[in-house]
């Protein structure tokens, strides 16, 4: 858990699975083909949102890594 710069407060992978950069890239090449913006790809780094405008937010701290299968995802 962190809160980035800006004040939203998200979860990150320790070891991101090239699949998410993959799921990305796909995207990306799906919105380009549709016409829609480009998705940058220098900064993008694999996260949950948990809260935005919580600059004043304390991230909790845990201690022990977990396993998240996730069974699907949507694009907002």
């Amino acid at each position: 858990a962190m809160l980035w710069k800006g004040g939203t407060a998200v979860l990150t992978p320790s070891d991101p699975p090239p699949g998410l950069f993959a799921l990305h890239a796909r995207l990306g090449d799906a919105l380009r083909e549709v016409g829609l913006h480009a998705v940058p790809t220098a900064s993008w780094q694999p996260h949950v949102t948990l809260a935005r405008k919580a600059a004043r937010a304390e991230p909790p701290a845990w201690t022990e890594p977990f396993d998240w299968e996730p069974e699907g995802c949507v694009l907002v």
